[in-house]
């Protein structure tokens, strides 16, 4: 427990500023007089940097080992962030939003090899759930926090003081956490074999299940890519909340997430027998069928603040919930020593969805003239890709190899 807990911390530092930017875009909109299209282009832009390099900080976390991975990933994210408070067009921010993902793609890999190889075989899901509490404890204070500093000194400065903050909370990570304390940095750093890297996704991709996860993480992605973008401002323009219960909502929809992943990773490990295919199965049917219910119904049941945090929490309990069993469904079918490519390659597919829908979902409610139909496109999306995969993908084990 200890372990993972010290594991959380690069999460809390990447996931408070990152979360806390995107609720801080409706000053942004005003600022830069800026359509709901091209909000979405920040996420696009941030998850083109992650997943363009993802398949390659994997490998160098293989490599190098987890603390001195995570580390370079901190710095790189804190310090990219906190240029945004110096840039004079959003044009500036969509540029630096690509150094922020390369950050985040160094730190994912880091975190999970380091978890995935010190977990029981029987408890993978749970631990890597309890270690991904980082993210939601992160993203609720960013989220909740950075709007109503935003409000008072301006959304550059707040944004600036959350990056500093990350930078604080990765030194104290190094500081903690040293080489050696874990299997992962003292057996694995430069263990892994001569294959180039050609060779090590090739493999992979050819693993029976691995293709499968991967095409779910795609559609999954896309639609945590879209809540994180456009959740505060549906919540602002659709529904007419303000700027504070709109960041409340993203708040608590990072709650939600926190919750949900150890609690799916338990059911994974305990309810489904370490069945993580059904265990996928089950939560992306849960996840379509929540956004398909916000679009239809949105307006009706989220008439006050208090309706706005149930939904969000309960959106965010599937939405973001799901990532833990991901992430070691994927590991599982690697390998213990491709654990680094394995993750930055899965990655690649999720963050490919993430980056190409947010632009697409804001252009639908561009024409629209609201979010109804963007919200039901994407349950629906997720609803055939989850079928498919359970139709069709084989059933894979959980032992590492």
């Amino acid at each position: 427990m200890p372990l993972l807990l010290v594991l959380s911390l690069p999460y809390v530092a990447t996931t408070l500023p990152t979360q806390g930017f995107l609720a801080a875009l409706p000053f942004l909109r005003e600022e830069f007089v800026l359509s709901r299209t091209e909000l979405g282009y920040y996420s696009t832009f941030y998850f083109v940097g992650a997943t363009v390099s993802g398949i390659y900080t994997g490998r160098i976390v293989d490599q190098i080992g987890v603390r001195a991975g995570i580390f370079l990933g901190i710095v790189v994210l804190g310090l990219s962030m906190f240029l945004y408070g110096f840039a004079p067009a959003y044009a500036v921010i969509l540029i630096l939003a690509l150094l922020t993902g390369l950050g985040l793609s160094v730190v994912t890999p880091g975190v999970n090899k380091g978890v995935i190889l010190e977990a029981p075989p029987g408890q993978r899901a749970v631990s890597i759930g309890i270690m991904q509490v980082g993210i939601g404890v992160g993203g609720f204070v960013g989220a909740s926090a950075i709007p109503i500093l935003a409000g008072m000194i301006g959304w550059r400065l707040a944004v600036q003081m959350a990056a500093l903050l990350a930078l604080i909370v990765g030194g104290i990570f190094v500081y903690i956490y040293r080489d050696g304390t874990s299997r992962a940095d003292s057996v694995k750093v430069g263990a892994l074999p001569v294959y180039s890297l050609k060779d090590n996704v090739t493999s992979l991709l050819r693993t029976p299940g691995f293709l499968w996860v991967c095409c779910l993480g795609l559609a999954l992605g896309a639609g945590a890519g879209t809540v994180s973008s456009h959740f505060a401002v549906f919540l602002t323009e659709d529904l007419g909340m303000s700027a504070a219960v709109a960041g409340f909502g993203l708040a608590m929809f990072q709650v939600g997430g926190t919750v949900g992943r150890p609690v799916w990773g338990f059911k994974s490990d305990r309810l489904f027998l370490h069945d993580r295919r059904k265990t996928l199965f089950v939560v992306s049917t849960v996840i379509g069928s929540l956004y398909i219910i916000m679009g239809l119904f949105g307006p009706l049941l989220m008439v006050n603040s208090f309706t706005v945090v149930v939904a969000a929490f309960i959106v965010g309990y599937a939405g973001f919930g799901y990532f833990g069993v991901y992430s070691v469904t994927v590991a599982e079918i690697a390998g213990s020593e491709n654990i680094g490519v394995a993750t930055g390659l899965a990655l690649f597919f999720g963050r490919t969805g993430v980056f190409t829908m947010p632009p697409i979902f804001g252009y639908i409610a561009d024409l629209t003239g609201n979010y109804t139909i963007s919200w039901s496109v994407t349950g629906v999306i997720i609803l055939l890709v989850a079928t498919a995969f359970y139709l069709w993908s084989p059933h894979f084990g959980d032992p590492l190899s």
